[in-house]
């Protein structure tokens, strides 16, 4: 009987030691990501300030150690109390990746933009109002996407750097698209949904590179011809805007993929000219002017394409 017990404790106590190696190897890896620079804690950043190469937190208060960070390469902010990027950020010129994601910040200095190999600047779901106008000095600048906030176009000189590939200022209050934008010459992605948008200019025929443009949710009630001159489309998303015809030169858009015309005020469509676009696998056609008979036939004709009513 004694045996027994001494047998049951014995496990118990392999068992206690195979848990602490758990979480000693599990302390162990933690304590060599912050070695490695990748910080999860601001208060303990602030520790090795000399050390922090990524900042990653989320739900903290930042104050104004933030910018004693200079060898930081990489930032990112979730749901931080912090209301502004003051001039103060100059300092961090090392920073390459900027994220930060607060309904509270609502001003970034012009200072940001001393920051030269910034390549990427996410700030989206807070209360800016306007763009850096020096932002075009970024030339290291692949990635900007300042969506849901409530910026609105006060300078028309507004210049985007041209090393843009993917763009994005959806969710805001852009009454045009900033003239600048046609002049990207590398942009893939251009993301302008949710704003105030009625006329897409002819130079939109520049964004030779394009692949995804969005523009749902805006007033467009026509599409300029030369939006079909970009050869290289894969996805055009145009849904809930005012369109009463997709023009024929749709048949241009060899490489486009995936349509969405939903919720607008289409009658009628290019039949032919979508069919002969053969790479075309989804058409959204939902809320329109067409009957039930007719998108039935558009099924019919467009029979290598998914057709989303």
């Amino acid at each position: 009987m004694m045996y027994l017990i001494i047998k049951t404790d014995n496990n118990f106590i392999e068992c206690m030691k195979s848990q602490i190696l758990v979480i000693c190897i599990f302390c162990f890896f933690c304590l060599n990501a912050q070695n490695d620079g990748y910080y999860t804690s601001y208060s303990l950043a602030k520790q090795h300030i000399e050390d922090v190469k990524s900042l990653d937190l989320s739900g903290e208060y930042i104050d104004k150690s933030l910018y004693a960070f200079t060898k930081m390469e990489e930032l990112r902010l979730l749901d931080c109390k912090m209301d502004s990027l003051t001039n103060d950020i100059k300092r961090l010129r090392k920073l390459e990746t900027l994220v930060i994601k607060s309904s509270q910040l609502s001003f970034v200095s012009e200072k940001i933009c001393r920051l030269k190999r910034l390549k990427t600047i996410v700030i989206t779901g807070g209360k800016l109002n306007s763009i850096p106008e020096k932002i075009h000095q970024l030339s290291e600048l692949k990635t900007l996407d300042l969506s849901n906030n409530k910026i609105v176009l006060e300078n028309e000189d507004l210049v985007f750097p041209t090393s843009l590939e993917y763009l994005n200022i959806s969710g805001n209050s852009f009454s045009e698209i900033p003239t600048s934008i046609y002049e990207l010459p590398i942009l893939k992605k251009l993301d302008l949904r949710m704003n105030n948008i009625s006329t897409i200019e002819p130079k939109i025929k520049n964004l030779k590179s394009i692949r995804s443009l969005f523009l749902d949710g805006n007033y467009l009630v026509e599409l300029p011809i030369e939006l079909f001159y970009l050869e290289k489309m894969e996805e055009l998303s145009l849904s809930n805007n005012e369109l009463r015809k997709l023009p024929e030169e749709i048949e241009n858009l060899k490489m486009l993929k995936v349509l969405n015309l939903s919720y607008n005020k289409i009658s009628i469509l290019p039949l032919r000219e979508l069919k002969n676009n053969g790479q075309i696998n989804k058409i959204f056609i939902g809320n329109n002017l067409l009957d039930h008979a007719y998108m039935l036939n558009v099924k019919k004709e467009l029979g290598s394409a998914k057709i989303i009513f």
